[in-house]
């Protein structure tokens, strides 16, 4: 429970990677449990040893990280993936580049990035989950993890530069935006 930092995997999310649902399903059962208040305390023997059941705002993140991963437990371990990532894929998927029906996609985006805290984030993020699991989108649960602990403009920044970024098929992007492929070259410049 001391000071974790960034570039080291947290324990729980170590804990969460050994679950099998083969051979862990009721561990797994009660960890989904995390994501309403009124099963929550199924999840606390698991999230118990991770952190302090008592401090509210650190409870409902770990409750609702386990419950995400117990729900749908393909990690995706891309450098720089973060929740925006998983946004744009799930929008993608859907409704491809049709910007009028994506705009489901985007309300619900903007909603997230309008949440004030992480226990806010943490009450709308279960059907997203949900339905990255029905598309087969992994979540990078370890950024999802750091991410709510830090919740505010930086990480809010990160998650709408990842969403509203072209997606990787169309252009290569470096992680500070520069276009790596030939559009670059024409990037800005208006049809002569």
């Amino acid at each position: 429970m001391g000071e974790e930092t960034k570039w080291e995997t947290p324990p729980f999310i170590e804990y969460l990677f050994t679950l099998s649902p083969e051979k862990d399903s009721g561990k797994l059962a009660d960890l989904r449990k995390g994501f309403s208040k009124a099963t929550a305390v199924r999840a606390w023997p698991h999230i118990g040893r991770f952190c302090l059941l008592n401090n509210d705002r650190d409870r409902v993140i770990y409750e609702t990280v386990g419950a995400g991963y117990a729900t749908h437990p393909v990690n995706d371990g891309t450098p720089y993936a973060n929740f925006g990532s998983v946004m744009q894929k799930l929008a993608f998927e859907s409704v491809g580049g049709d910007a009028e029906k994506r705009k489901t996609f985007d309300t619900r985006f903007r909603r997230l990035l309008a949440c004030e805290s992480a226990e806010e984030v943490c009450q709308h993020i279960k059907g997203v989950i949900l339905a990255a699991k029905a598309k087969d989108v992994p979540v990078p649960w370890e950024s999802l993890f750091w991410d709510l602990k830090k919740w505010g403009d930086k990480v809010k920044i990160s998650w709408a530069t990842k969403y509203w970024m072209v997606p990787n098929e169309m252009a290569d992007v470096t992680e500070t935006g520069e276009m790596t492929n030939d559009e670059s070259d024409t990037a800005g410049q208006e049809d002569e």
